[in-house]
């Protein structure tokens, strides 16, 4: 009887020593699972947001405006011309023009494909003036001062020495039917929208635009037009297309004549 007893009594110890062995063992497993899961799992991290830099705009440390040979000579009321300037290389206007106005060489050629690309679409380009001396801008500037007086003359007209038109590099464009010529309604004629929409593909920008008086001293011309090559006038134009050679240059112009 007593052999019965032990030999239950060691059976139970065996099933209790089994039963607290698997559960161990299992508690073992979950934790080592869930050690690997947490290995396994990639910490998130922050992501960082790219920025586009600016890209670096031309300034006056890296281009000499008053180079009288640079597409980029300056001539506003802060940039005088050398007194009596006259470019070396003067041509006569081939295009549609109303007198026999020159032009600077290097411009030349532009200005042709200019015209041949207006044709195709249907307008004519047409020069109302193109390089003028600074005798003749002279003449031209006294003539509104005694219509208008030298407050309004200084807003419609350029002193001599001061004018872009004396760089030879600057044509006032007029239109067939002559009605707008000179005023700012020219915007809306068919030589007006063509010249605003496409003159940068040429090298010409819109020198004087609309709201922009205070910064380049005179008053909206939507028919006058400046060449400074094709990769500048481009790069103008996208900024926008009324974005002035002083504000993406960043050099002076405003309304006071500096000698």
């Amino acid at each position: 009887m007593h052999k019965i007893i032990r030999f239950f009594g060691v059976c139970c110890l065996v099933i209790l020593v089994a039963y607290t062995t698997t559960r161990f063992l299992q508690r073992e497993k979950i934790i080592y699972v869930a050690q690997t899961v947490e290995k396994a799992t990639p910490t998130p991290t922050a992501v960082t947001e790219q920025t586009t830099a600016p890209v670096p705009q031309p300034t006056q440390e890296t281009i000499d405006f008053s180079d009288v040979n640079s597409l980029l000579l300056v001539a506003n009321k802060s940039h005088p011309l050398p007194d009596g300037y006259e470019p070396s290389d003067l041509t006569d206007v081939t295009i549609a023009k109303n007198a026999d106005w020159k032009i600077r060489k290097v411009a030349l050629s532009s200005l042709e494909e200019m015209s041949k690309a207006a044709q195709a679409d249907g307008v004519k380009l047409i020069v109302g003036s193109a390089y003028r001396s600074s005798a003749y801008q002279r003449t031209l500037y006294q003539s509104y001062v005694d219509q208008y007086g030298t407050q309004r003359a200084d807003r419609i007209s350029s002193r001599p020495n001061y004018s872009e038109h004396q760089t030879g590099l600057a044509i006032d464009f007029v239109n067939q039917e002559g009605s707008d010529n000179y005023k700012q309604s020219f915007e809306n004629t068919p030589e007006g929208m063509w010249l605003a929409k496409n003159a940068h593909r040429f090298g010409w920008i819109l020198r004087y635009p609309n709201g922009k008086e205070e910064i380049t001293g005179y008053n909206y011309e939507p028919w006058h037009f400046r060449y400074v090559g094709v990769d500048i006038a481009t790069k103008i134009y996208e900024v926008d297309p009324n974005y002035t050679f002083e504000e993406y240059f960043k050099v002076d112009g405003g309304q006071t004549y500096q000698p």
